[in-house]
């Protein structure tokens, strides 16, 4: 991921790798909704492109039906590029391609998913729950007057309801608490554990200085939105795993941008910020820590027990997606 550092994690949906064990292997042409970047390994792998609309992942007729993956069944590519390990390829949202292995290779698949605007819509409208003062309060019209006709929906009750739609909070503030607190809401994997009682700064600082680092857990998704971005001066909020955490201090700031930005977070970064004599820095610590979104690699009971993993059948066949 740090290859990636340039974009913002928040977008980052998932990291897959596939494995093509011979020459041929390919699920066939297919598209996506999203951007994905495609990083060869090893071995090398042909890629067929094109970017005609007719192959978008919304024209369903393009496809093969009856069929668990996705695959087009009509593809003409326009471009043709080899990937050699090392290579890179980005694919834009809707771009059709169409992987063939020449031999056997790995390809890492690194997708940054996008939530749509139905998907926005429905988040925003859920968090004005919360934040309108007058949720609970009934429509009332104190301007109707006599109805000609009874079933007839008024141009006066349409102006009101304009009228209550605009008065909804939306402040540049809390459309920033919204909108940290979705991009960074679970999406899938095994839940974060938290630890049986909060851990002590002293036991945290401890542990963490003879580990050398502390990790993020697999599933956790964290950003910073420092005040100035969000309209209220100073300060910031980390959001983490969709909750909204106040930070008040320089230091604690500091500390926060850098847990958002880094999956292992080491030791000596902590430090540079001043954490060890910043009180709300280290709750800051603790309450993540306990919470099992962070945690000190190698320490028992601050990440999960290893799970003895079935061996899956190898076909030749690969997707970076599917």
């Amino acid at each position: 991921m740090p290859l990636f550092s340039w974009l913002p994690a928040w977008r980052v949906d998932d990291v897959q790798v596939s494995h093509s064990p011979a020459a041929g292997g390919s699920v066939g042409p297919h598209s996506d909704s999203f951007d994905v970047f495609l990083l060869q390994s090893a071995g090398r792998k042909e890629w067929r492109l094109s970017a005609d609309p007719r192959y978008a992942p919304s024209q369903s007729d393009a496809f093969v039906q009856g069929i668990e993956v996705s695959v087009l069944r009509d593809f003409v590519p326009s471009a043709t590029l080899l990937l050699q390990p090392g290579d890179c390829l980005y694919l834009p949202p809707s771009v059709a391609h169409h992987g063939i292995a020449l031999e056997s290779g790995f390809t890492y698949s690194i997708g940054f998913l996008a939530p749509t605007r139905q998907e926005l819509g429905v988040s925003w409208a859920t968090a004005l729950a919360d934040l309108d003062p007058q949720a609970a309060v009934r429509w009332s019209d104190p301007w109707l007057t006599p109805a000609a006709r009874p079933g007839e929906l008024s141009a006066a009750a349409i102006d009101a309801a304009l009228a209550l739609v605009e008065s909804l909070p939306r402040s540049r503030a809390s459309v920033a608490a919204w909108f940290g607190s979705h991009v960074t809401q679970p999406r899938g994997g095994p839940d974060p554990l938290p630890l049986h009682e909060m851990p002590g700064w002293d036991w945290v600082a401890s542990q963490a200085e003879e580990a050398g680092e502390i990790c993020r857990h697999e599933s956790s998704r964290f950003a910073f939105l420092a005040g100035s971005a969000a309209g209220t001066g100073s300060g910031g909020t980390l959001f983490a795993h969709g909750q909204a955490l106040p930070v008040l201090s320089d230091a604690a700031c500091t500390l926060a941008a850098e847990i958002a930005d880094k999956r292992l977070l080491p030791w000596e970064s902590v430090v540079a910020c001043g954490s060890l004599g910043c009180a709300e820095s280290q709750r800051m610590l603790c309450t993540l820590i306990g919470e099992g979104l962070l945690f000190v690699p190698g320490l028992p009971g601050t990440e999960e027990e290893d799970e003895e993993v079935e061996p899956v059948e190898e076909y030749d066949l690969e997707d970076e997606r599917l």
